[in-house]
């Protein structure tokens, strides 16, 4: 792959569709979306994995301690902590609704997908 050019969605569903993670199915989902947008820039610098982990710790506790419909925050964390990649791409994926959104997390020559979220379903007041 080109990895001076923008991620197309055909190749991030390729790109799911060899990894075995919780929110594969959701995303590849939200693939299918006439209204689907996806926001991945190569070009654009990689995030540090130690921040993301941090972030996601974060998150994933928030998610759990408010019960919001994210598929894949606890294996994320898990594959965040685990990687060999210091430095990963973030493809987001946003669907028809506000509701629906994801994450991949790419290996920085965007060969994998090395973690997945997924929003599953609206909001929880917390």
């Amino acid at each position: 792959m080109d990895d001076t050019a923008a991620m197309t969605p055909q190749q991030l569903r390729t790109l799911l569709s060899a990894a075995k993670l919780e929110a594969v199915p959701d995303l590849l989902s939200l693939l299918d979306e006439p209204q689907v947008s996806l926001s991945s820039d190569a070009e654009q610098d990689s995030s540090s994995t130690a921040t993301l982990l941090t972030i996601y710790r974060r998150r994933a506790e928030h998610v759990r301690r408010t019960n919001q419909p994210i598929r894949g925050i606890g294996e994320t964390v898990e594959k965040l902590e685990t990687t060999k990649h210091q430095r990963l791409v973030l493809a987001v994926v946003n669907g028809s609704g506000e509701s629906r959104w994801g994450v991949a997390f790419l290996s920085p020559d965007l060969s994998e997908v090395v973690a997945a979220v997924a929003r599953v379903g609206p909001h929880r007041e917390s």
